[in-house]
């Protein structure tokens, strides 16, 4: 079975983390959100893959290659310009020739997910696996009846189904016909969801309900929702130099060539990236800090998200609420790449600290800054 992942987007809601980096290569579990995409596809069957790439696509280029890290062969179409979901979908035509997947580069699912879309994309195409969730209004709702979806709603004002679209696809070479006779929406794209109520009308689409892991990433702290589901216990990279008095608990990556100090305690579900240092009697509490990051003497991090090369000062203190955002306010700390926070700042959620920004000593921060800022005081 071939896949098609999209990898193509920019991720804005995601600023400042991913000014230099595409949303799939955002880490989690010390790794890249693609890597566990790719992975769990190929355990659910898919022998070859097409990546619909776009933004920094070095970056996805770079770290995935030709895909033998992976063990399965990996070829790469660009979508120049970001204009949806079906456009890029699109971009895949000449690599396909019978039955494929469509996967998303930034969800997390189940590989028996995977595999019960395979399944049924043996029999019959179109095929869409749908979910349930807590709170699908935030989703969309989509309505199955007789095992074939009926209608998808991606603005529901109230719950009418528990299911939403798990956004795995089983589709044939005649996707790309339907595609072509859509109509851009008013945001000038072309949907895949228009193009699956197209299918509704013409042919019927079948629904497979999966009930496993479905998790996505839209905006920074549902990196530590992801990084929640995938801990199981503590992963201590060998090459990791751990003080003899740092407490790890379950829920914790460590990577590469990090160093975490005397006295130091990292509990909930954190998220370590390579080379990062982590000074004596710091505390982190589920977050992520990204690789070349340095961490002072004393400081507390606590439901933030830390960007890569970013220098958090002695006894300075982040703290984010936890939950998901209410009103589009993430309920996190953020700070992009290459800043420096100064000695004894406070940041609370929801404070955003752009890319290349320099926070003074002792300031005080819960609104966002704008990338290469320096903040004297606040």
């Amino acid at each position: 079975m071939h896949a098609v992942i999209l990898a193509a987007g920019a991720g804005r809601r995601l600023w400042p983390l991913t000014a230099y980096r595409p949303k799939p290569m955002l880490p989690v579990a010390a790794r890249p959100i693609l890597a566990h995409v790719i992975e769990t596809a190929t355990a659910a069957g898919v022998d070859t893959i097409t990546l619909v790439v776009g933004y920094k696509a070095d970056r996805i280029r770079e770290y995935v290659g030709d895909g033998t890290r992976f063990d399965v062969p990996v070829t790469y179409v660009d979508q120049e310009h970001q204009l949806g979901t079906a456009h890029a979908v699109a971009q895949a035509a000449g690599t396909v020739e019978d039955a494929f997947l469509v996967l998303n580069g930034d969800q997390i699912v189940d590989a028996a997910a995977i595999a019960a879309v395979i399944d049924s994309t043996a029999e019959q195409t179109p095929v869409m696996a749908v979910t349930s969730v807590d709170d699908p209004v935030a989703y969309g709702v989509v309505a199955v009846e007789d095992g074939f979806v009926t209608a998808i709603d991606e603005k529901p004002t109230q719950t009418t189904s528990g299911l939403i679209n798990a956004g795995i696809y089983g589709f044939d070479p005649s996707i790309f016909t339907v595609i072509e006779e859509l109509s851009p929406d008013v945001a000038g794209e072309l949907s895949l969801v228009a193009a699956i109520e197209r299918c509704i009308t013409d042919a019927g689409v079948a629904a497979v309900v999966t009930d496993g892991r479905w998790v996505d990433v839209t905006a920074p702290g549902d990196l530590l929702t992801v990084g929640a589901t995938l801990h199981r216990e503590p992963a201590i990279d060998e090459t990791a130099s751990v003080a003899p008095t740092a407490v790890i608990g379950p829920g914790v990556t460590v990577a590469a060539d990090v160093r975490v100090g005397p006295h130091a305690v990292l509990s909930g579900d954190v998220d370590v990236g390579a080379n990062v240092t982590i000074g004596p009697q710091v505390s982190i509490e589920d977050s992520v800090i990204m690789p070349d990051s340095h961490i002072e003497a004393a400081a507390t991090v606590a439901t933030s998200v830390i960007g890569q090369n970013v220098r958090i000062g002695r006894a300075t203190v982040m703290e984010g609420r936890g939950g998901r955002g209410v009103d589009g306010v993430d309920p996190v700390v953020v700070v992009g790449d290459h800043s420096r926070i100064g000695p004894a700042a406070l940041l609370e959620a929801p404070a955003a600290v752009g890319v290349d920004c320099d926070v003074a000593a002792g300031a005080h921060l819960r609104d966002t800054v704008a990338d290469a800022t320096r903040v004297v005081s606040r």
